[in-house]
């Protein structure tokens, strides 16, 4: 069985150009991965 894997970089900008993301970004990501890690 093949298996793609897509990895799509989406540029939303940041504080200081493309360096740092917004800290407000950073916990809305935690929330995110974290619901999805421990869904089960």
């Amino acid at each position: 069985m093949k298996t793609t894997v897509s990895v799509i970089k989406a540029d939303i900008g940041s504080v200081s150009g493309h360096c740092v993301a917004h800290p407000e970004l950073m916990d809305i990501c935690d929330e995110v991965l974290n619901e999805a890690l421990f869904r089960n």
